[in-house]
């Protein structure tokens, strides 16, 4: 049995574009045994979807997050939102760096090369 294209989709969707378990659900609901890669080289044909689906999960993703910069557990509050700002507000200046401090001579040769 060969999945439709509703199927296919409805079912990568449902697996939130994760191969492996849209295998899993291919197997148990229509029967059809497909491997890892053929499901994979089958969603790259469309990248538009594919893409689409994973905006989703990011989605989800975040909804995630900011139930949990709203939680009364203080420390996992405070861990919610440290990774919000890190990943969000760097516009605002959230901004991790590395300093180093170097003590006598040093030089730094640079080379930007532009690629093909």
């Amino acid at each position: 049995m060969k999945l439709s294209n509703d199927e296919f989709w409805g079912g990568l969707r449902e697996s939130a574009g994760l191969y492996a378990r849209a295998v899993r659900l291919y197997k148990k609901e229509y029967g059809v045994d497909i491997s890892r890669i053929a499901v994979r080289d089958r969603a790259l044909k469309d990248k538009d979807q594919l893409q689409d689906i994973r905006e989703e999960s990011l989605d989800i993703a975040e909804e995630g997050l900011h139930s949990l910069m709203a939680t009364t557990n203080e420390t996992v509050k405070l861990r919610a939102i440290d990774l919000f700002l890190k990943t969000q507000g760097k516009g605002r200046g959230y901004v991790e760096r590395q300093e180093l401090d170097v003590e006598g001579d040093f030089s730094v040769q640079v080379e930007f090369v532009k690629s093909k």
